[in-house]
This record gives structure tokens, C-alpha cells and sequence, in this order.
């Protein structure tokens, strides 16, 4: 995907919004990234996917939306273009959907949601993107604690990136081509 397919991410809302009740429900959103993965690492019965080794791309949808993190592969040297993508909730048009999991109500407002979703949209630049440390899942976990919702990302959706991570050998490994 380029940087001229990012819409505006901002919606407005009325006083009539603001005082809608709170409580939305809140889910994750799971992808297979291509199929080597979905075939050797991220099959819900293997053994890749429960050692953390997937390799799964993520959103969460609130408020009939869904909201994820990606980079343009023309536009690292934008700072201002957001990362945060939106659209229709199991759709995403880069990745080819397997599952859902529920993460519980946010006891927040609409218009606190849409707050939170455009400090992020702020916070969370295309040009951050990095394929280990600033990716998706990272994204998915930090809306998902700003959302205040009972359920968390679970460890498996990180997989191979979380791994990656922990160990300093692999991380220098993938800095040598990210």
C-alpha cells in the first residue's frame, strides 16, 4: 500500500454523540500476513503458533470499526502521515481474516474513544513502523489499555515478532535488514 490510499481519520461528532451511553463492545481482529505463514507457522492446530512463533497481522474494532497500525512503503520520510488505518471489521484488504476475539465493553463514551483514536492516530506515524519492535500487535495493545477493557492481546497474536524481541542475537539479525 502507498501513502495516497491514507484517508482522514478524524470523524466528527455531534453533542447528541457525546452523550450516547457508554460501553462499546471491543474485539481483536486476527490476519494471516501471506500464505507461507498462515501454512507453516500460524495454523490454530500447530506447533509454531502456540511456541510464539506466528507471524499475524491484527486490528481492534470499536465502535463498528476497525483501527490497525502499517507502514507505506513510499513514505518513510514522512513523519506527519498517520500509521492508523481504519475500516470495515474483518475486512482488511491486505491480510485474509481467521478469527475474533472479544476483549470485553470500554466504559468509555464515544467521544472518548474517538479522543483516544486520534491521540493515536498522532502518536503512532507510518514512518515509526518497525517489523520487531513498533508494529500491529504493538499498536493493537496500546489502544486496547487506552480502551480500559477487561481482555488483553494474547501472547500467541505478538508470535515471532515478541520472540524476535527477546532474544538480542535475533534482533541484531533482523536490524541488518529493517
Amino acid at each position: 500500500m502507498n501513502a495516497s490510499m491514507s484517508g482522514s481519520m478524524m470523524q466528527s461528532t455531534s453533542s447528541a454523540e457525546d452523550m450516547a451511553p457508554r460501553g462499546s463492545v471491543v474485539n481483536l481482529h486476527i490476519y494471516d500476513v501471506d500464505r507461507v505463514s498462515a501454512a507453516l507457522l500460524n495454523s490454530a492446530g500447530g506447533w509454531p503458533r502456540h511456541a510464539g512463533l506466528g507471524v499475524f497481522h491484527c486490528g481492534v474494532e470499536v465502535l463498528g470499526l476497525e483501527y490497525s497500525f502499517q507502514y507505506y512503503w513510499d513514505a518513510w520520510e514522512m513523519d506527519g502521515l498517520t500509521g492508523v488505518q481504519r475500516h470495515r471489521p474483518k475486512s482488511n484488504p491486505l491480510f485474509r481474516y481467521i478469527e475474533t476475539i472479544e476483549l470485553g465493553t470500554t466504559p468509555m463514551s464515544r467521544s472518548e474513544v474517538l479522543s483516544v483514536i486520534g491521540d493515536l492516530t498522532q502518536a503512532w506515524p507510518s514512518s515509526s513502523y518497525h517489523l520487531i519492535s513498533r508494529n500491529c500487535v504493538d499498536f493493537a495493545e496500546d489502544l486496547v489499555s487506552r480502551l480500559k477493557v477487561p481482555g488483553k492481546v494474547p501472547r500467541w497474536v505478538a508470535g515471532l515478532g515478541r520472540s524476535v524481541r527477546a532474544s538480542s542475537l535475533l534482533r541484531r539479525g533482523v536490524g541488518c535488514f529493517w
